[in-house]
């Protein structure tokens, strides 16, 4: 073959392999934006779909229920006759609460500000230290609560941080010394992780008072006792009707 026929050759092949590499860089970037555009897609719609239900009124019962630690300590308490003052110790128990309540969110009208009223019930049992002197006495306690609770809550899409206030009355059944009904309150401060429309998770850190209470010690009687509690719970909670 003649130099001027390879040369002819590549002339005439040149031109195509160049519109075949051409056309394939072309395709395959063209493959990429569709794939980018896709996944930008997916992840718009996602954050579209969220926004979505962060503006949708989500308003209706809920039930809820809460377990975890709680730590007691007592403040006053008298013993007469003399009205000495004795110190009680309270050990570590563990509280269960069962809730019921509303659940009120509608952005058109709120914003990202929810509001909570609940019916909200609480049990635990312990055990009391009572010291006078060298001598020490220990009895068991149940106490059972029940109480209106109301939250204030932003809501952030999924996320909810929450405040809140209660009162309500308390049920003592010390071992021995019958049943006592004394007045609670109680202040919190926690948050809500919505998984979706139904279900949620709440943990929460509340701060309960409980008193003025009495008990006897033989002939004695101890009175003005009232109990100080911290409490870190963790529930789940479960929309109704929605």
């Amino acid at each position: 073959m003649s130099w001027a026929q390879k040369t002819e050759m590549k002339v005439f092949y040149f031109p195509r392999l160049l519109f075949v590499l051409v056309l394939f860089f072309t395709m395959r970037g063209f493959a990429l934006t569709i794939g980018e555009d896709a996944g930008t897609l997916i992840e718009d719609t996602q954050a579209e779909s969220l926004g979505k239900k962060n503006k949708e009124k989500l308003s209706g019962f809920f039930v809820a229920g809460f377990v975890g630690p709680q730590w007691i300590r007592s403040e006053g308490g008298h013993l007469d006759p003399g009205n000495k003052a004795v110190s009680i110790n309270n050990d570590f128990s563990v509280i269960f609460s069962p809730t019921f309540g509303y659940y009120w969110f509608d952005p058109k009208r709120l914003g990202h500000f929810s509001f909570t009223l609940e019916l909200t019930s609480a049990y635990n049992g312990s055990s009391i230290s009572l010291n006078q002197g060298s001598r020490i006495q220990t009895l068991s306690t149940n106490t059972g609560l029940v109480f209106l609770f109301g939250t204030v809550g932003y809501r952030l899409t999924r996320w909810e941080p929450i405040v809140g206030i209660g009162t309500g009355i308390g049920i003592l059944a010390l071992h021995g010394e019958g049943v006592q009904i004394v007045p609670t309150a109680l202040a919190d401060i926690g948050f809500r992780y919505h998984w979706n429309d139904k279900w949620s998770l709440r943990i929460e850190s509340f701060m309960g008072w409980l008193g003025p209470s009495k008990l006897s010690v033989g002939s004695q009687e101890v009175h003005s006792i009232q109990y100080v509690s911290n409490n870190f719970v963790v529930g789940i909670g479960y929309a109704l009707g929605r």
